[in-house]
């Protein structure tokens, strides 16, 4: 959901990526709300940022966060670990 031109509403649940990850994210008025990924095998994944030229943070199980301010990044991850990315 790479933050495309479009004024379309649109959502997905447990979207299979590649890598064994499980994307969900929403679409709505113009604006991309968090993503959701459940990582069913760990290893690292990589994302576009979803909110471009802003800094991403990615939520982690037990208050463990990261910010990221790239267009394109990599982070690992555990088995049936759930991670949010959200606008910092």
């Amino acid at each position: 959901m790479g933050g495309g031109r479009g004024g379309k509403d649109a959502a997905f649940n447990s979207l299979c990526a590649v890598g064994a990850f499980l994307v969900t994210a929403r679409r709505r008025a113009g604006g991309v709300g968090p993503v959701t990924i459940f990582s069913q095998n760990g290893g690292d994944c990589t994302v576009v940022n979803p909110w471009p030229g802003q800094p991403v943070r990615v939520c982690r199980a037990g208050g463990q966060t990261d910010q990221v301010v790239r267009e394109r990044f990599t982070f690992s991850t555990a088995a049936n670990q759930t991670l949010r990315l959200e606008p910092a």
